[in-house]
């Protein structure tokens, strides 16, 4: 069997045709993988500018997801969130400025976004 795939991201559906030759005839078929998607939703994204501390807690249907913050406006990874284990995701991260906004991607696909709270 030759399996191809037309699709380069791992959150997007991916599809694959398959073919099988025999006595020189040809059969394909066409299949479309769609990946689930976990949802995240951020609780807090509070940013302490004198000790330039930025604090984010997350939930997760996915439970044994990666999530991971970003500065929404450049993209730059600030850190990985610790999982607590029953969805919920937590970190501290050290930050020169505050971010404005942050997005949280999780590595099930599921991503947030929310404007950060200077305190």
């Amino acid at each position: 069997f030759t399996v191809s795939t037309s699709s380069l991201t791992a959150c997007a559906p991916a599809g694959a045709t398959i073919s099988a030759t025999y006595g020189g005839v040809t059969r394909s078929a066409g299949l479309t993988v769609t990946p689930t998607t976990g949802t995240v939703t951020i609780q807090q994204a509070d940013y302490f500018a004198s000790k330039r501390q930025l604090r984010v807690g997350a939930k997760s249907t996915g439970r044994s997801a990666t999530l991971q913050v970003y500065v929404t406006s450049t993209g730059a990874l600030i850190g990985t969130l610790q999982n607590l284990g029953d969805g919920r995701y937590t970190g501290q991260f050290t930050w020169p400025v505050n971010p404005q906004s942050i997005t949280v991607r999780s590595s099930l696909c599921g991503s947030a976004t929310k404007t950060v709270t200077a305190k």
